[in-house]
């Protein structure tokens, strides 16, 4: 993007109350875990490092809104195949 990264744009995004509690999933091609760990300390949702099987992408989007529906916040993170979930209560 050409003006802020991903990161940034959900740190400035979940500063104004409509996005506080909006699912954000990040598509990247970063994986290096400190980078992560950024993206969850900023809000991300959700994590896909590209390229990504649309299936996941689908699948994710429908655990984030899930989530959102049932009061949970979900740190989901997609490491290249790998998958886990670690759902925390907002």
């Amino acid at each position: 993007m050409p003006r802020m990264d991903g990161i940034t744009l959900i740190q400035e995004l979940r500063k104004l109350p409509d996005y506080r509690h909006t699912p954000m999933l990040l598509l990247t091609t970063e994986s290096a875990g400190d980078v992560k760990s950024k993206g969850k300390a900023a809000g991300a949702t959700g994590w896909l490092v590209k390229p990504f099987d649309p299936n996941k992408l689908l699948s994710t989007i429908d655990t984030a809104l899930l989530a959102k529906q049932h009061g949970l916040s979900m740190a989901i993170i997609f490491p290249s195949s790998d998958i886990s979930l670690s759902p925390q209560v907002t």
